[in-house]
This record gives structure tokens, C-alpha cells and sequence, in this order.
């Protein structure tokens, strides 16, 4: 199951319009369709009735609706997961100085950064 087609699916129910999804979601209105056929197929249920230009959601896509919020929001929660660990650093920083170092505000930087980032071994 691919969360971008249940991302057009989520928008659609939403916005009722093809071209409103596709605009919104930067996708053709025939990706859009593409997206719904697939998940129609994959499922085995119609999602969508489509009528005079008008589109309006079947019971069966009204009783999945609140599962693909779910799924759509766990996306997003690993998403932002993904980020805070990549933003994070973590590992070990190895320092190589003279002799004379004592004599430079280096044991002050050092310090501060110890502070800053205590998952870094230094």
C-alpha cells in the first residue's frame, strides 16, 4: 500500500473535486484518478461515485476514511521521528592539540560544548 495514494484518497474525500486534489497535492488529475483506481482495485472496493460531475464518497470509503487519517498521521510522526534523529548528533569527537593548549581558552570551549551536547563523547 503506497501512503502517497492514500494521501490523494484522504484529499479527494475532502475536497470532493479531482482538480482540486490534483492542484493541491501537485499531481495531474489523471495521476489522481490513477491513484483511486489503484486503491479500488488493491482493495476491491469502490471509493467514490461519481455522477454529473459530481463525486461523493460510497459507505465502504466513509468506513476507511478514519483508518487512512491514521496511517497518513503515523507517516508523519515517523517523518518528524526521522528528522529529530538525523538533527541529532551522537558518536564520539576526538580532539588532537600541542602541549601548550592550557594556555589558549580551549578547555572553556571544550567545556561549553561537553554541556551543550552530553550524548557526544568527547
Amino acid at each position: 500500500m503506497d501512503t502517497k495514494k492514500l494521501a490523494t484518497f484522504y484529499n479527494l474525500a475532502q475536497t470532493k473535486n479531482y482538480s482540486k486534489t490534483a492542484e493541491e497535492i501537485f499531481l495531474t488529475q489523471a495521476t489522481v484518478s490513477k491513484h483511486i483506481m489503484a486503491l479500488e482495485k488493491e482493495w476491491g472496493i469502490k471509493l467514490f461515485s461519481r455522477k454529473h460531475r459530481k463525486v461523493t464518497l460510497t459507505q465502504e470509503a466513509l468506513n476507511v476514511l478514519p483508518d487512512v487519517r491514521e496511517i497518513l498521521d503515523k507517516e508523519q510522526q515517523l517523518k518528524q521521528k526521522i528528522d529529530a534523529l538525523k538533527n541529532n548528533p551522537k558518536g564520539t569527537l576526538v580532539v588532537k592539540g600541542i602541549p601548550s593548549i592550557s594556555q589558549y581558552s580551549a578547555f572553556d570551549t571544550i567545556t561549553q560544548f561537553t554541556k551543550q551536547y552530553p550524548e557526544i563523547n568527547f
